[in-house]
């Protein structure tokens, strides 16, 4: 993963008008990841906003849903640094907006798999820290929306057995 991220940085550098807007945003996604992964939280916070300005200036829902995914990952980095009420509100913001904003309800419209592996997945990684840091009952409420939205339209959940088997080792946390 460390080549990949290096690897990316590098070419996304070296080829800077070459590379579409969205692919660059992808790029410092998985660097924020990996960042993540790193417990760098600082660094993954400034790669997700780095990939926020390439949806900022678009206007159409088509064009704009990857800043959910992206400001989900911020709120997490947040937390990780200890911004706990100003990480919380930002996740507050998201999860609205994955329902509400035109973004959002383009997205669940157009792609529902992506909108709720997205959704529950800033629900799931954020529950985590809460129940890691006493606060069991905001997880929970969490966890709970997670849970109701991982099933597709026709009712299949097997899709998202992923995201179900990370729901279930958080219930596990709960004390």
């Amino acid at each position: 993963m460390k080549k990949s991220a290096s690897g990316m940085e590098k070419y996304q550098e070296e080829h800077q008008t070459d590379i579409s807007p969205v692919m660059k945003a992808r790029n410092f996604r998985f660097m924020g990841r990996f960042a993540d992964y790193k417990n760098q939280p600082k660094k993954s916070e400034k790669f997700y906003h780095q990939g926020l300005e390439y949806f900022d200036s678009e206007t159409e829902p088509e064009n704009r849903y990857h800043r959910l995914e992206l400001l989900g990952f911020i709120s997490f980095s947040l937390l990780k640094q200890g911004k706990k009420d100003e990480g919380i509100k930002l996740m507050n913001q998201v999860l609205d907006d994955y329902d509400q904003s035109p973004e959002g309800q383009w997205l669940k419209e157009h792609d529902y798999y992506t909108w709720a592996v997205w959704k529950s997945g800033v629900e799931i990684r954020n529950s985590e820290y809460l129940i890691n840091h006493s606060d069991s009952a905001m997880a929970s409420t969490l966890m709970n929306d997670a849970d109701s939205i991982l099933k597709m339209p026709d009712g299949n959940t097997e899709i998202f057995n992923i995201r179900i088997g990370e729901l279930d080792r958080l219930r596990t946390l709960i004390h």
